[in-house]
């Protein structure tokens, strides 16, 4: 939200018309900051955005990620709003991605998963 709102004169990042602007479906995502005279087109900016984001994100990941890792489950709310441009990423890394919803039981399974690994780990 900072990013695009430096992009919108006027704009204020923390605005939740904003945020619920940025959330609506495609073409119809449309925010007037207060004293602006017309609304500005959305669609028009967050997908340069989400582009730059989703590859800055996965940079982040990867070089997080285990060099053996194969499989990466990306969970909550922000997961499916990248998950088109995650994905292509993953495919160029050779990594099996999956959009776990809801968010809430992906976390749940996250957090069991790891659980066993470490229970796994321990035993050995």
């Amino acid at each position: 939200y900072d990013q695009l709102a430096t992009q919108i004169q006027g704009a204020d990042s923390q605005s939740l018309l904003l945020i619920k602007a940025v959330n609506r479906p495609e073409g119809e995502r449309f925010y007037r900051p207060k004293g602006a005279a017309q609304p500005t087109d959305l669609d028009e900016i967050i997908p340069s955005l989400r582009k730059s984001f989703a590859r800055e994100l996965s940079d982040r990941l990867l070089a997080w990620l285990p060099e053996r890792t194969t499989d990466v489950v990306v969970t909550g709310g922000g997961g499916q709003f990248f998950w088109n441009d995650l994905q292509l990423i993953f495919k160029e890394a050779r990594l099996k991605g999956y959009l776990a919803q809801p968010s809430r039981k992906a976390n749940a399974l996250g957090q069991y998963i790891y659980g066993e690994v470490q229970k796994q780990s321990a035993s050995r």
